[in-house]
């Protein structure tokens, strides 16, 4: 082989590759996208990231840095819409998302795909394929947006005893709910997926018949909080209903009101100045003189 053809074929190489190596990657872009679809290599890697909601995201697709990459695909799937984003190291660039989203480089040299104010519209599954010098590395990561839930508390009446209710509402990923109590029942807790992905829990405890409900409270621990629970006492007047002693302190201050109102009444009929007979009788008669 004469001297330098290596280098010749390799640099004839690269000119095809940039001509038809994009549409070759995305071609399936509109099909369902799914690990096979993206690669045949056996080994692939299944990941479940979250990122705090309106907050800038970067995903990264493997630790390889743009000296030793050929090229990088990703592969998106967001609410049943299909993208595609590539970059080849010869300058090569193909992006149908047009959604903000772009292929970074760090400081280090590393590439990765950054989601500016990360929404829950970006959820969904990123497929990313890495070719080096000496192989492929292939990803499957499911990307979500880190919510914090709303807490509620509240006390039911039902006909056999008293539920205490707590919810955690909205949060992403489902909150945990636990119960700070003195005493053992029963819990129910119940966990549903919203509309726009978020999820709401309710734990429901079962009070027993005469229990002091000073130290009574539920406790939320989600990830939006890290090393920090959120604890929430539960309220003494039931929802939908007064307490017995308020019920008590209401009557006896309707029948006060209306006592005080019947001795004033007394009072000013038996105590107030009675008029002369003969000056009531000409008031009464307008035509006397």
């Amino acid at each position: 082989m004469p001297r330098g053809w290596g280098l010749v074929n390799m640099c004839f190489v690269f000119w095809v590759m940039r001509i038809v190596w994009v549409p070759l990657l995305c071609f399936n872009e509109g099909q369902e996208i799914t690990a096979e679809a993206l690669t045949k290599s056996p080994f692939i890697e299944k990941r479940h990231e979250f990122f705090d909601l309106n907050k800038d995201a970067n995903i990264t697709c493997s630790s390889k840095t743009w000296r030793e990459m050929i090229y990088n695909i990703w592969k998106v799937k967001v609410k049943g819409k299909h993208c595609c984003m590539a970059f080849h190291i010869n300058g090569s660039h193909y992006d149908t998302c047009e959604n903000g989203m772009e292929l970074r480089n760090g400081t280090s040299g590393e590439s990765y795909l950054h989601i500016p104010q990360i929404t829950l519209g970006n959820q969904g599954v990123y497929l990313c394929e890495t070719a080096y010098w000496g192989g492929t590395y292939n990803a499957e990561i499911t990307v979500s947006a880190r919510v914090p839930p709303q807490i509620f508390s509240r006390l039911d009446k039902l006909r056999n005893g008293t539920v205490a209710v707590c919810s955690a509402v909205g949060g992403n990923p489902a909150a945990s709910i636990s119960w700070r109590t003195s005493w053992n029942s029963t819990v129910n807790q119940i966990s549903t997926r919203n509309p726009n992905g978020t999820y709401t829990v309710e734990s429901r405890l079962v009070l027993p018949d005469r229990v002091s409900r000073e130290n009574l409270s539920c406790i939320v621990t989600h990830p939006s909080w890290p090393g920090e629970n959120k604890e929430v006492p539960l309220p003494w007047v039931l929802a939908g209903s007064m307490s017995v002693f308020g019920l008590q302190f209401n009557v006896l201050m309707v029948c006060a009101t209306l006592m005080l109102f019947g001795v004033v009444t007394s009072c000013y009929i038996l105590w107030r100045p009675s008029k002369p007979m003969g000056r009531r009788k000409r008031c009464l008669c307008p035509g006397s003189t």
